[in-house]
Order: C-alpha cells, then sequence, then structure tokens
C-alpha cells in the first residue's frame, strides 16, 4: 500500500492497494476510486452509546472499508473539511485523540470513540473529541501546521484548549481543567475562561488556529 498527501493549500490523500488490501475511511471522505475497488460499511466500535451520540452530533457512526479486489493496483483518493491532512501513527496500546470529526481515514482498522469528552467530569460539559485506538497509520484532517510538543515524565503545559489538535499516548488521568476566575485579567488578556493543564509523558499537536466549542462560546 502506497498513501501519498497531494496539494500544497488543499490537499487529498491518493491511496495506491495492491490486489486484496484495504483502506478504512471516514463516511463522505472519498474524491474517486478505481473501479475494481469495493465498498463495506462497518460499525466504527462505539456501541449503542456511539449510537446515540451519533445522533446528537450528526457525526457518522459508520466507517468504509474500501477493499482492491483485482489483481493490479487501484487508487482511491479522499480528503477532509478543512484542506490539509496530517498523518500519526499508533500502535497497540496508544491512544490517539483528535477532534471530533477529523479522523479522515487509516491503512489498518482503528476502534473511533465518538461518545468521549475530556475531562467532561470536571467541567460539566468537556470538549468534542474523538478517541481513537488500534494499530495503524491515521490520517486527519488539519486547517494548518501543527507545533509538536513532546512531553517528558512529569513534564506539564497549560494550553487553550481551543488550539489542542491531537493528543498521543496522554489519558484522561493526565489531563485537567482549571477556570480562569479573575475576570479582569480574562478580559485584557483576552484568552478563554477554560485552560488545560496536560502532563507528560505524551505528545501534544497544536493547531495555531483555534477550534471553538458552541457550548463554551454562548458561556
Amino acid at each position: 500500500m502506497d498513501c501519498k498527501i497531494l496539494g500544497n493549500v488543499y490537499q487529498s490523500l491518493e491511496v495506491t492497494l495492491s490486489p486484496n488490501e484495504v483502506f478504512y475511511a471516514e463516511r463522505g471522505s472519498m474524491i474517486y476510486m478505481d473501479s475494481g475497488i469495493e465498498q463495506d460499511v462497518q460499525m466504527s466500535g462505539s456501541g449503542l452509546m456511539g449510537v446515540l451520540s451519533s445522533k446528537l452530533s450528526g457525526e457518522s457512526l459508520f466507517i468504509i472499508k474500501f477493499t482492491n479486489m483485482t489483481n493490479s493496483p487501484r487508487k482511491l483518493t479522499l480528503s477532509g473539511h478543512s484542506g490539509s491532512l496530517k498523518h500519526i501513527k499508533i500502535t497497540t496500546g496508544q491512544t490517539l485523540v483528535l477532534r471530533r470529526g477529523d479522523y479522515v481515514g487509516s491503512n489498518n482498522k482503528v476502534n473511533v470513540d465518538i461518545n468521549f469528552s475530556i475531562n467532561k467530569f470536571l467541567t460539566g460539559s468537556g470538549f468534542a473529541f474523538q478517541k481513537i485506538t488500534g494499530d495503524s497509520t491515521v490520517f486527519f484532517d488539519c486547517v494548518d501546521s501543527l507545533i509538536t510538543r513532546d512531553l517528558m515524565p512529569g513534564e506539564e503545559i497549560i494550553v487553550d484548549e481551543n488550539h489542542i489538535k491531537a493528543l498521543l499516548g496522554i489519558d484522561d488521568s493526565r489531563i485537567s481543567i482549571q477556570r480562569n476566575t479573575n475576570i479582569l485579567k480574562n478580559l485584557v488578556s483576552g484568552e478563554g475562561w477554560l485552560m488545560t493543564r496536560i502532563i507528560g509523558p505524551g505528545k501534544v499537536f497544536l493547531s495555531s488556529v483555534p477550534s471553538y466549542n458552541p457550548k463554551q462560546q454562548s458561556m
């Protein structure tokens, strides 16, 4: 299998499948595919709670399995919703957290848990994320280049949660939310009401372009 991200400003993912090879993708991400590639709809692995969550969020509960049924290579081309694509390799036992709806595809089947929010029990709301597990290279949507911080054990950073794009190898117990209770300082600094403390080890991928949570915007 050969996967290439094509383009500069507006990017697409070109996947060349050898005979019998498969690729998994979010429903609606396909631009085109060669004849001889078959599609099969599969559950993302979220279960009953995922069904309810997907109904409320409008997000797809299913992923599409593309299989090359021919005896020669065939091509499949996909895209995200904001124009740029990135990829991260995950292995069995690792957890990748993406913003909900950013998953585009993967070269192996992964479990996509859309019923997942960072510290929703602490804040009462949480942020819209999806948790991805498996052994695969995961391609995801990203509007710009990423700022990457590789945290050592015990190292911590404070970030504006609107700039979090992905977390790799960081479990929920090492993420906490702190409220900015100083109203005057908040207004002067222009920072959000909530900030996120993340403790290593693990990787944090930040976007320079914020993604706003509608619930937080209404606060």
